[in-house]
């Protein structure tokens, strides 16, 4: 029976032209992930999923005029829980559940707009996938993403939504096609979902699906596979009303090339993975998003793992 994806999307985005609301737009990538679950192999199973995964780049320099020896320390952190709630056999689709609570780590050393260090986030989701349509592979999910401290709808939740449809061209090419928006905390952003899969042979096989997937993985056994890949840090969070910098927003971006070493049978997978970041920047406005400052950042390397389990 194929498998049925729908938890997708993961770190793996390049930095490449995108259709955005404005020139500050890209990915946020903390609710998904690119490992596959199975569906149910029968309507009366049900399958759950509990992933923990942590990433931590290393110190990096804040490379603007103005701001010597100022450096950056950034980790993240998430525990995420997923249920597939209905199943239908005959069509392969079904709906699912997810909640997950996310950690980022930000200490500017030298940061005059606020002082808190540690930001907090609550993650709920509905995900649906189908094969109803002949070759097609459909999936879609509505995230919310809540400030874990601070309750308040209209200032400190944001929202991800995301329709992908996969296409068997033959039986080891798929074609891919769908958007990805964003929107909330005065952030609304749009993007196309383009690209291909390629099974070259039964042991190299290539993600080419903008803006979800970008890998070469080499399969050297049943369970064990290495890639090379890239991977995307993005979050964005709203500062508190008693900061210097009132209710503002600060959004941090990266990406990194990372070498990743791969496990996976039918009730756990798990990864650990190392790079280099290209580099990246963070940009800090006020409460609408107006009046931007941008700061750049130098590369630094990074790690990071993943652990889940399905039962």
């Amino acid at each position: 029976m194929r498998k049925l994806t729908f938890l997708i999307l993961s770190g793996l985005i390049p930095f490449c032209g995108t259709l955005q609301a404005d020139d500050d737009a890209i990915i946020d990538n903390r609710n998904t992930s690119a490992e596959t679950n199975q569906a149910a192999d029968n309507e009366d199973q049900g399958i759950f999923n509990v992933s923990v995964k942590a990433d931590w780049i290393q110190k990096a320099k804040i490379d603007k005029r103005g701001f010597p020896h100022n450096h950056l320390k950034f980790g993240q952190a998430n525990i995420e829980g997923t249920a597939v709630v209905y199943y239908n056999p005959q069509y392969k689709e079904g709906l699912a559940l997810g909640v997950g609570y996310d950690q980022v780590y930000f200490n500017w050393n030298d940061n005059f707009y606020f002082n808190q260090k540690k930001f907090n986030q609550v993650t709920f989701a509905l995900s649906a996938f189908s094969a109803r349509v002949c070759d097609w592979l459909w999936q879609a999910q509505i995230a919310v993403n809540c400030d874990a401290k601070r309750w308040n709808f209209s200032e400190y939740t944001n929202y991800d939504f995301f329709l992908w449809g996969r296409y068997e061209f033959c039986y080891n090419i798929n074609f891919h096609a769908g958007f990805y928006a964003q929107t909330g905390m005065k952030i609304d952003h749009i993007y196309p979902v383009l690209g291909f899969d390629w099974k070259i042979n039964d042991q190299w096989k290539l993600n080419a699906v903008y803006p979800f997937n970008m890998s070469l993985v080499y399969s050297y056994s049943e369970n064990w596979s290495a890639a090379l890949a890239i991977r995307l840090f993005n979050v964005r969070y709203r500062t508190g009303k008693h900061e210097h910098l009132e209710k503002g927003l600060f959004q941090y971006r990266n990406s990194g090339l990372e070498l990743a070493i791969n496990y996976d049978d039918k009730k756990y997978s798990g990864n650990v993975h190392a790079g280099c970041t290209g580099g990246g920047e963070f940009v800090i406005s006020n409460k609408n998003n107006k009046h931007k400052h941008h700061f750049n950042l130098d590369a630094a390397p990074y790690i990071g793992g993943e652990i889940a389990m399905k039962f």
